[in-house]
This record gives structure tokens, C-alpha cells and sequence, in this order.
């Protein structure tokens, strides 16, 4: 599926060209009465060719949003100072490193013919030129009538939950956390962090105890190496994976029981990898982590 066009303002030698968290309402479905079985996003520019941080453009993260269902950690939605929305239930976000999402054998997240989709897209361009830009999302899917499928449930962890989900960029090394209680028992089967520049790793816990650590990457291919034509930081790399855990009812990453405590603590080190912004003035950053429960 394809998402756009998105016109991304040119940047400026004191400001990046952005657009910050818009919505795209009633987005299009590559099908109904069917489970998401794998989904994964990139970003193309208008002759539909992928665009990375060496082209300086960046996908700097979307989610999606189900109107049929209720979010787990953010029933009510989302609540940014007098501000409230309610699209529903997030069920896939990716940041500029494309993390897939893909389930286990036998699980798909269901989707009806009368639900409603939204997008929530955030697109940076590092270039002097505006630049229109397509989101796209691959999904594979498979009829809902498919026998021996089951219902997968997403679960948000956010340092800044129920917030924008920034949080203070600081000097040197810190840590954000933060900690659900499990309403009733389920199976972990897969989850992965997103963190900003500066992110080391994000630890995933049951009650304290480290079940998943999604370790950040940076520059491990060119196309997360800021080329020639950006006006922020030629030749700086960015996070370019984020490692995932995935397990199968049998051996899930984790076992849940009604009152567990599901939390992430996020890990920078300015020292360690640059930052976006300059020491004092940090940029914000995020911890994030969506997984998927078996809560049948």
C-alpha cells in the first residue's frame, strides 16, 4: 500500500524540513475480513524509488491506528495537554530503521470490512529542496476464514505513554522507563524497540526481570549515513536496526500473569553515539516498544 503524496518542506541551515505528526483518516486497507500476518514500511519518492537518510529524507516514524478496536495501554487515547484523540488501537509503527513486524505461525491481527484505519506520519528532510514523499506499507495477509488462525493483540510501551511519546534528550549516559500492570494473562510472542540517536539498547521486562533486549545499530549499510546534499551532518551515521525477540506459544519470549508489570527502560549515551542537536540542547527522544500477546 501507498500513502501520500506528502510534500516534506526543504530545510534550512538552522531547521530541518518537517512534518510532524499529521493524520491521514479513513487510509485504505489491503483487505477485509482478513489477519496481518507481516507488515513493514519504507518510504519512495514520487518516481516511486526508496529513499533513505543518504538521499536526506527519513521516515522518521508512523503509526497506525485500528477505530474497531480499544488500545491496551491507552484505552481513553491520547492526551497531550488539553488536547485529546482517540483513533482507536495502535497496532503497527515503524521508525526510520523499518523494523518488520512479523508474526508467529498461526497469528494475524484481524481486520473487518468496516474498519477504519489511520495514519499518524512524522517526515523529515535534511535537503534544500521540498521533496513529495510516498509512506508505503507491505503486508502479507490471509483471508480470515483461513483455518487454524488467531487473534493477535498489540501492546504500546512508551516512556512518555499516553503522551507524544517524547521525552528530554540529555548529556551523557541516562535511561528512561516505564511499566504496565497485565489486566490478564497472555504470551509474548514478538516484540522490538525504537529509540533516537543516542539510543544503545531498550530492555523489555516482566516484573524487573529482562525477557527482550533491542539493541540499536548504526550505519551498518550506506543508506543510514547522511550524504553529501544534507545541511545537518554529512557523514554521521543513524540507527539502522533495532533487534526483535520472537517466540511461539510453545516458547514465547514471555509468560504473563494477570498483575504482571510489562515495562521497558530506554538507554542513551550522548557520549557513546551523537545525538541530534548539541550538547545542553539536546533534541527529544523516544522509548518505544510494540508487541504482540497471545490473549486468548
Amino acid at each position: 500500500m501507498r500513502y501520500g503524496p506528502y510534500r516534506v518542506p526543504a530545510a534550512t541551515t538552522s531547521q530541518m524540513g518537517m512534518i510532524q505528526n499529521a493524520f491521514a483518516q479513513n487510509i485504505a486497507k489491503p483487505c477485509g475480513d482478513c489477519y496481518l500476518t507481516r507488515m513493514h514500511a519504507g518510504l519512495v519518492n514520487a518516481a516511486g524509488t526508496p529513499v533513505n537518510i543518504d538521499d536526506g529524507l527519513w521516515l522518521h516514524h508512523i503509526v497506525m491506528w485500528d477505530s474497531a478496536k480499544q488500545d491496551v495501554t491507552c484505552p481513553t487515547g491520547l492526551h497531550v495537554g488539553p488536547v485529546s484523540i482517540n483513533p482507536g488501537q495502535r497496532f503497527f509503527s515503524s521508525g526510520n530503521e523499518r523494523s518488520e513486524a512479523k508474526l508467529a505461525p498461526g497469528y494475524g491481527y484481524r481486520v473487518g470490512a468496516a474498519d477504519r484505519w489511520t495514519l499518524i506520519y512524522d517526515l523529515m528532510n535534511m535537503t534544500a529542496q521540498a521533496t513529495d514523499l510516498y509512506v508505503t506499507v507491505t503486508f502479507d495477509w490471509v483471508s480470515a476464514s483461513t483455518p487454524g488462525y488467531r487473534d493477535i493483540t498489540p501492546v504500546w510501551l512508551d516512556v512518555n505513554q499516553c503522551g507524544t511519546s517524547e521525552v528530554a534528550g540529555k548529556d551523557g549516559a541516562y535511561d528512561y522507563s516505564y511499566s504496565f500492570p497485565m489486566p490478564r494473562a497472555g504470551k509474548l510472542l514478538a516484540i522490538a524497540g525504537h529509540l533516537h540517536d543516542g539510543g544503545t539498547h531498550l530492555a523489555i521486562k516482566q516484573s524487573g526481570r529482562v525477557v527482550c533486549d533491542s539493541v540499536a545499530k548504526y550505519g551498518e549499510t550506506p543508506e543510514y549515513i547522511e550524504g553529501s546534499n544534507s545541511l545537518d551532518m554529512p557523514g554521521m551515521p543513524h540507527i539502522s536496526s533495532m533487534s526483535q525477540c520472537n517466540g511461539t506459544p510453545e516458547r514465547p519470549v514471555a509468560s504473563l500473569s494477570a498483575g504482571d508489570q510489562l515495562g521497558i527502560t530506554a538507554y542513551y549515551d550522548a557520549n557513546a553515539h551523537m545525538q541530534m542537536g548539541h550538547t545542553g540542547a539536546w533534541d527529544d527522544v523516544m522509548g518505544i516498544a510494540i508487541g504482540y500477546l497471545d490473549m486468548s
